[in-house]
């Protein structure tokens, strides 16, 4: 299961984990890394990020 980043809507940090934690989603999909676009949704994902050991079962895509 994946989630998107939406550029025209400011997501939250905690959307990120909350979709991790309690859906399982292990995808991720940003257009860029442009913080501007996302709101905190990239901050959330880096924050996921952090631990290792939850960082080796994610799967993230970034549009270049």
């Amino acid at each position: 299961m994946g989630l998107g980043g939406n550029r025209h809507v400011k997501q939250s940090a905690d959307l990120v984990s909350t979709a991790h934690d309690l859906h399982g989603v292990n995808y991720f999909f940003a257009y860029s890394l442009n913080d501007d676009e996302y709101g905190g949704f990239l901050d959330g994902l880096q924050l996921l990020c952090a631990d290792p050991v939850v960082r080796a079962d994610l799967f993230i895509a970034v549009r270049a």
